[in-house]
């Protein structure tokens, strides 16, 4: 009998735990983000430092399509540091791991980045920061263990601009564009499995 009872109570464990793991989201993966910057034909760059160069350059016409970098460690702090916080508008959190793709053409330019903090209360501050400079009347939610904020803002007479921003665990994932064409908007948000700010009536 006390075997029997062994069984069902790790059976009941085993349910629980399966159970939990079905309603908790991974965190966002970075090989998810370079798998589509390489896919997109985007050049990588080995150097945390070239990221802020090549962006401006980009922005300034100089061609190609655009650039994409992914990092752990100093070279991710710094990438954090340097090219995500350039402006001082966030504290100075703990990062285990980045990743930033940007693009730029005639059709308009996007900045995506997802980053791993080493303290999940941390990613959590960093996302209600970035957020809260968000429309008043932004989309906001929780979908599949992801929360997230999306804004379908104004433009130009051919663009208009696109922002995202979603938490999950220790990651936060940011999309940012101000785009003709949403193609690398919603496909990055494809890739990730997450709703795309394009979609925001």
């Amino acid at each position: 009998m006390k075997t029997v009872k062994r069984i069902a109570c790790s059976f009941m464990a085993l349910a629980l735990v399966v159970g939990l793991t079905a309603c908790s989201a991974k965190p966002f993966d970075h090989q998810t983000m370079v798998d589509y910057a390489e896919e997109e034909d985007l050049y990588e760059l080995d150097e945390p430092e070239d990221f802020m160069v090549e962006y401006g350059e980009l922005l300034g016409g100089s061609g190609g399509d655009g650039v994409y970098i992914s990092c752990d460690g100093k070279d991710a702090q710094y990438i954090y540091d340097k090219d995500i916080n350039r402006m001082g508008d966030f504290p100075d959190y703990d990062v285990d791991e980045a990743t930033t793709m940007f693009f730029a053409s005639k059709n308009g330019y996007g900045l995506f980045f997802v980053i791993t903090f080493e303290e999940t209360k941390d990613a959590e501050k960093f996302y209600k920061k970035y957020t809260d400079a968000f429309a008043s009347d932004s989309e906001e939610g929780k979908s599949k263990g992801i929360t997230y904020s999306l804004e379908h803002g104004g433009g130009t007479k051919s663009k208009e601009s696109y922002f995202g921003a979603y938490l999950n665990g220790n990651t936060v994932l940011v999309v940012r564009a101000m785009v003709e064409e949403t193609d690398y908007v919603d496909g990055i948000c494809k890739a990730y499995g997450v709703k795309s700010p394009t979609k925001v009536k």
